[in-house]
């Protein structure tokens, strides 16, 4: 019932019939169907925020990564409605294994939020590895909200990192209720002056569920702030 727009992902692939956006003042796109300005803009920050040599997970897919979302607010865009994302596992047949990449670039003084959600129907046992690379340029504002909530079968590896401009500000939300086996890395770079990061979350496990938070913020200029709960 929430009021927003909303994409569904199903086993990795983008279920446009599921799906209900109607966006017009920014830009959002599968990686599938990018072209023009936008792929341009993929292409240009496409690895530069989150670097492939990374780690093993993010080489992996950045080489087999098929499916994701594009997301580009032009300057000084306000987005009042969230854009919410939807990822469903479903079957009982066969493992899935799948590599989603998430790019966000938010726009000089632009705003959005983003709430990501992971769903198993039926009783796939599923490995998710997702890679999401976002920009937040001078005063932009960007909250980022994930919900882990897919099942003790799903397992998943997240990358998410954000690259912060002067005066912005840019809030993570990670709330995991269940799962086999979760690593979620969130690196923040404040790259400028007056910049202000806030990362929290709350989890709530039981039985043999394992859970890996790990953060990391670089205060690269002074005069920053953040915050961790």
């Amino acid at each position: 019932e929430l009021d927003s727009d909303y994409l569904v992902f199903v086993n990795g692939y983008f279920a446009p019939e599921l799906s209900d956006f109607a966006v017009t003042n920014y830009h959002v796109n599968t990686l599938h169907d990018l072209e023009g300005m936008e792929r341009e803009l993929f292409e240009a920050y496409f690895g530069q925020i989150v670097p492939f040599a990374q780690d093993v997970f993010t080489a992996m897919n950045t080489a087999y990564g098929r499916e994701g979302l594009f997301v580009y607010v032009p300057k000084a865009k306000m987005i009042e409605k969230p854009l919410q994302v939807l990822h469903i596992t479903t079957g009982s047949d066969q493992d899935l294994g799948i590599q989603h990449r998430n790019m966000f670039l938010i726009g000089e003084g632009a705003s959005l939020k983003i709430i990501e959600s992971y769903h198993t129907l039926g009783e796939t046992t599923s490995f998710r590895n997702d890679v999401t690379e976002i920009r937040v340029e001078d005063r932009a504002q960007f909250e980022h909200i994930r919900l882990q909530i897919a099942g003790n079968e799903a397992s998943q590896v997240n990358n998410l990192e954000i690259h912060q401009g002067r005066d912005s500000i840019a809030k993570t939300f990670v709330f995991t209720m269940s799962g086999d086996l979760i690593r979620n890395n969130l690196i923040f770079k404040l790259k400028d002056e007056h910049t202000e990061s806030h990362l929290m979350g709350a989890y709530l496990l039981d039985g043999t569920q394992k859970l890996d938070n790990f953060t990391q913020v670089n205060h690269m200029k002074p005069h920053c702030f953040s915050n961790e709960l």
